[in-house]
């Protein structure tokens, strides 16, 4: 049996855990020769990565069992994770806060990258598949979607996602992402921005670029706007002259 009550000064040893900075946390595993084994670990993290309807998630409890070549959890009820060729995880009713998540794996692909490790090393391929969750860009926009699937491979992050009736498809690659997709209602709109209400419509679009500059274009079919803030500043202003 093993049992560490304080994992920092293993923050060293583990790329991982460099870049997800927990505050603290603890592991147990347990276990015989030739059998399964059973871990459990606690990490209370400084990065917000996910978040919940109940807001950030700060603490991950993670319990799983590791078999031969194979590793599998469960955290915090609503996620699990398959560790085998490939890094699978399913999660449900999770929101991914994205410039935290993409800083932390290009962080540890960039560590991968500076160590012994071949060349073209940057880990194994990562598969999300996530269920009513959305993409957090910043405290005002984020992205709906009902069924969300990404793939991380090489440094390249390929996925699409739907939400309704509309869909999307999207690569993010050296720094810049591409996005593209149809039909989208006035919910999915709405979430893109809180500063618009919006009474009905449908949207397409495509952007590219970085998280910081990009261009994005966009197509509507019978937009209805209640409210735009910045058009009422102006509209302001113009009153006043």
């Amino acid at each position: 049996n093993i049992l560490i009550d304080d994992i920092l000064p293993l923050k060293k040893l583990s790329p991982l855990l460099q870049q997800l900075l927990p505050a603290g946390g603890r592991f147990s595993a347990r276990g015989e020769n030739n059998k399964p084994i059973f871990f459990s670990m606690e990490l209370s993290l400084e990065k917000v990565l996910i978040r919940e309807d109940a807001g950030p998630i700060e603490l991950l409890k993670i319990h799983g069992r590791h078999n031969q070549n194979t590793t599998t959890a469960s955290i915090n009820d609503n996620a699990t994770i398959t560790i085998g060729d490939e890094v699978f995880i399913e999660t449900d009713s999770v929101d991914f806060v994205l410039p935290a998540i993409i800083e932390t794996i290009e962080n540890i692909q960039g560590i991968k990258a500076s160590s012994s490790s071949p060349e073209n090393d940057r880990g194994k391929p990562v598969v999300i598949n996530s269920k009513n969750s959305s993409i957090i860009f910043d405290q005002d926009t984020s992205i709906l979607t009902d069924t969300l699937s990404i793939r991380i491979e090489n440094g390249i992050v390929t996925g699409q996602f739907s939400h309704g009736e509309g869909s999307a498809n999207f690569t993010y690659s050296n720094k810049e992402y591409y996005l593209e997709g149809s039909r989208f209602n006035k919910m999915f709109i709405q979430a893109l921005s809180n500063r618009i209400k919006i009474e009905r419509g449908e949207m397409s679009l495509a952007a590219k670029g970085s998280l910081d500059d990009f261009s994005i274009l966009i197509n509507t079919k019978d937009l209805l706007i209640k409210k735009f803030a910045p058009l009422n500043n102006i509209l302001a202003f113009l009153d006043t002259i």
